[in-house]
C-alpha cells in the first residue's frame, strides 16, 4: 500500500503532475492513478522508475512513501503481551 499524500507531496516537490509522472515513467495514466490511490500495486520497476523521476534517492524516502506500513526508524518498539 502506497502513502498517496507523501507520493502526491514528492510529486509536488519535484514539480511533476500525475501525467508527466505517467509520460516520464512509462505508466499509463489511468494505471498511475489506480496505483496512487492504492486500487492497484506498483511493481518494483515501476517504483524504480518513479523514484528515479521524482529523485527520491534514500532508502528512508523510498519505504515511506512505497511500505508506509513498515517500522520506522527511531520509533520504540512496543511489546506484546
Amino acid at each position: 500500500m502506497v502513502d498517496t499524500k507523501e507520493l502526491k507531496k514528492a510529486m509536488l516537490d519535484a514539480g511533476v503532475n500525475q501525467r508527466q509522472l505517467s509520460e516520464r515513467s512509462g505508466i499509463s495514466i489511468n494505471a498511475l492513478n489506480r496505483k496512487i490511490n492504492n486500487r492497484a500495486v506498483f511493481t518494483i520497476p515501476e517504483v524504480s522508475k518513479i523514484c528515479e523521476c521524482l529523485g527520491i534517492t534514500t532508502p528512508h524516502d523510498k519505504c515511506k512513501i512505497f511500505l508506509p506500513e513498515c517500522p520506522r526508524t527511531g520509533t520504540k518498539e512496543r511489546k506484546i503481551g
